[in-house]
């Protein structure tokens, strides 16, 4: 997807720059991966559950809501490694 420069808005030659993201892949691991990871401080475990129903009946040790996850998005440093759950 080319996202226009914000400098390119209104000029005649309407040139359009792709903007770089580095999107990495997602990857299984093991209950005990994300565990030791989540304990080292090394990633995030998020609930995949939008309703705070279905988040308090599977929460996890150390997990955030995904509206808690949501909240933190905007400061979080872009290789934070985040691990998603659903049951």
């Amino acid at each position: 997807m080319q996202i226009p420069d914000i400098g390119d808005v209104g000029n005649k030659s309407d040139k359009l720059r792709k903007k770089e993201t580095t999107v990495m892949p997602a990857a299984r691991i093991t209950p005990q991966e994300a565990y030791e990871k989540v304990k080292a401080g090394q990633a995030l475990l998020v609930c995949g559950y939008e309703e705070d129903e279905k988040f308090n009946a599977f929460r996890l040790e150390m997990a955030l809501s995904f509206a808690e996850f949501q909240k933190m998005l905007p400061t979080l440093p872009r290789d934070r490694e985040i691990i998603f759950y659903c049951a």
